[in-house]
């Protein structure tokens, strides 16, 4: 058994021995004790050297060295000794001090598991507190074991600049963000024996700047107990305001297809009213109601000053033909049985017209301020047009339809060259053969598109069995779908998506607005500077009507000037909207061949070279690209 010795520090022999004793749990008489180094202390306690003291236990080394020959007996089971306590781990340290104008560094050795002070440290503090001419091998010397505790001169008094200061407090900088959001602290360290990091010197750095808000002390605390030094630290912030929700108009009936599904029925008819959503209301019948909005709640910034929250915009009632607003402003109420047509949610109901048979020279040309259903077809060179919906029972040829809600053609439509079908509501048809289709919503077909000049504001969906798109160019604002995408020989089809067209016509009719605006505002800043020039001059002879028409004037061009502020905040936020738009995909849920060409928004472009089989053409990290469906 190996003799048990420990080595002890304290500022005298007496302390240093106390120290071993409390931690080794035993009294003086059970150990030897050795001083291996006579302690010290000089000018103003700054380089106190400490004792150091072996203890050995006396008890130990007589049970290692028995005599021979003695009769050994059974000792009695010495209990566990309890865990001695570790000792606390201490960083080493070092202090700098003058003596007759010179500097000296005494480096102090760490204690426990702590780490052992750098001399790349020490140059560093150094530098950032100005002075740059001093000796590094000494401090080198210095932050060497062998010298801990031992001062040493690192710096004659011609080499000290007059504006260094041997000890510095930490520093705290408040830096506050461009929004007066959030407020972060940098604490630079304290510089030898500097005062370190506290709660106190940081709340004092917030009252400082005017920081109103309660601080993060979570954050604080962390900050302090960790010593956290030469980085950014949030310990303040304000409370963003929380944005209400917008009133909008609830209505009574299914107005979008959540899912496009055809379905059909034994004898082969597809229901195009359940897929457009075509919906029947009675006289009286209610059809939707406004739900107010939702008020936000305020916040404030760092300075305690307040934010609003963005006011919530009211739903606006607009009513339609045959639908009339109850009188206390809250709900759509049908005039009269008929269909009822939703668009930009300002709701109408169309009477209907019924043609039993066919539009030809009988009928003429038919032009309705309701819906339309013709049971027959509709000749080539005849047109259609409606306020309402229009349907018609057999293919239609070469005609005109115009409808200003849906257009359902069960038997398709065969256009040539001069048929055209235009519709600002969806348009279903069994097929489409040539002729120029235009919807503002979606395009839905059963079985295919061929050699057409198809445009609709949201998707093209071709979704039968046998469901092509050949030839012809397709654009659509979000999305195309078929089952097959171009035809083996390579035939030529041009596929456009991710353009909102809606929105581009909408900007486009701002922008005519915004410029009748400024010629209106011009006019009237032209009238006020001549009324304000008649006044300036001669203000006597200036008549009260004068004065009013000059009052109503100003009215007049600030009213206008606030339209104006308000079509160019739309504007923007249209363009916005279509440049962070993320849509734009064509799909082929069997193949595409080649011959197609896909556009998506405008500048990401794809040739099909050769087959694609159960893909989609979309945009992914930035560039175009063959997905998964």
């Amino acid at each position: 058994m190996s003799i048990e010795r420990k080595i002890f520090e304290g500022e005298t022999k007496q302390k240093a021995v106390d120290k071993g004793l409390k931690v080794l749990g035993v009294k003086i008489s059970d150990v030897e004790v050795v001083v291996l180094e006579e302690g010290s202390s000089s000018f103003l306690g700054l380089f106190n050297k400490p004792f150091k003291v072996e203890l050995k236990l006396l008890a130990a080394e007589g049970a290692e060295s028995g005599g021979a020959g003695e009769e050994v007996k059974d000792a009695p089971v010495a209990e566990a000794e309890p865990e001695k306590p570790k000792e606390p781990a201490v960083d080493g340290d070092y202090r700098l001090s003058l003596i007759e104008d010179a500097l000296y560094i005494v480096v102090t050795s760490p204690q426990g598991a702590g780490r052992p002070v750098k001399p790349d440290k020490i140059f560093d503090d150094l530098k950032k507190a100005g002075l740059k001419q001093y000796e590094s091998e000494p401090i080198r010397q210095a932050a060497s074991p062998t010298y801990y505790g031992t001062p040493i001169k690192i710096c004659s008094p011609t080499s000290i600049p007059a504006t260094f200061k041997l000890q510095r407090d930490c520093n705290i900088r408040i830096i506050i963000d461009k929004s007066k959001m959030t407020v972060s602290a940098i604490c630079d360290p304290p510089f030898n024996g500097g005062e370190e990091i506290s709660v106190a010197k940081l709340q004092m750095a917030l009252s400082a700047n005017n920081v109103k808000v309660a601080p993060d002390y979570k954050a604080i605390n962390k900050m302090v107990n960790s010593k956290t030094y030469n980085e950014p630290v949030i310990v303040a912030s304000g409370k963003p305001p929380i944005a209400g929700e917008d009133g909008y108009i609830k209505w009574y009936f299914e107005t979008e297809s959540k899912k496009i599904e055809i379905e059909i029925d034994d004898q082969g008819n597809v229901d195009y009213h359940k897929i457009l959503k075509i919906n029947t209301v009675n006289a009286n019948e209610m059809i939707g109601e406004k739900i107010d909005p939702v008020s936000g709640v305020d916040g404030f910034n760092v300075f305690n000053e307040p934010i609003k929250a963005k006011a919530p915009k009211l739903a606006k009632m607009v009513k339609g033909k045959n639908v009339e607003i109850t009188t206390d402003g809250y709900f759509f109420q049908s005039l009269i049985s008929g269909q009822l047509i939703i668009k930009n949610d300002v709701p109408s109901v169309m009477p209907l017209f019924e043609v039993k048979g066919d539009v030809d020279y009988s009928t003429g040309n038919i032009e309705f301020n309701g819906s339309v259903i013709v049971h027959g077809t509709v000749l080539d060179g005849f047109s259609v047009k409606s306020e309402g919906n229009i349907e018609i029972k057999k293919t239609v040829n070469a005609a005109i339809l115009e409808a200003k809600g849906n257009v359902i053609l069960v038997g398709g439509f065969i256009g040539k060259e001069a048929g055209s079908i235009k519709a600002g509501g969806k348009i279903g048809a069994k097929f489409i053969q040539g002729g120029v289709i235009y919807s503002d919503d979606e395009v839905i077909v059963e079985n295919n598109i061929m050699h057409s000049n198809v445009t609709s504001g949201r998707q093209v969906v071709v979704k039968g069995k046998k469901a092509a798109i050949v030839g012809g160019r397709i654009f659509a604002s979000e999305y195309v779908e078929a089952q097959t995408i171009g035809a083996p020989a390579g035939t030529k089809t041009q596929i456009d998506v991710g353009v909102d067209i809606l929105k581009e016509q909408e900007i486009v009719r701002i922008d005519s607005e915004i410029s009748q605006t400024a010629d209106y505002i011009q006019k009237i800043m032209i009238s006020i500077d001549t009324l304000n020039n008649l006044k300036f001059k001669n203000p006597q002879k200036f008549s009260d009507a004068q004065e009013q028409i000059l009052q109503k004037s100003i009215a007049t061009k600030e009213t206008l000037a606030a339209k104006q502020a308000e079509l160019n905040e739309q504007k923007t936020m249209l363009c916005n909207e279509i440049v962070s738009s993320q849509k734009g995909k064509v799909v082929a849920l069997n193949s595409f061949f080649p011959g197609v060409f896909i556009t998506i928004r405008k500048h990401f472009k794809y040739d099909i070279k050769d087959n694609v089989k159960c893909s989609a053409i979309g945009i992914s990290d930035g560039d175009i690209r063959i997905l998964p469906i």
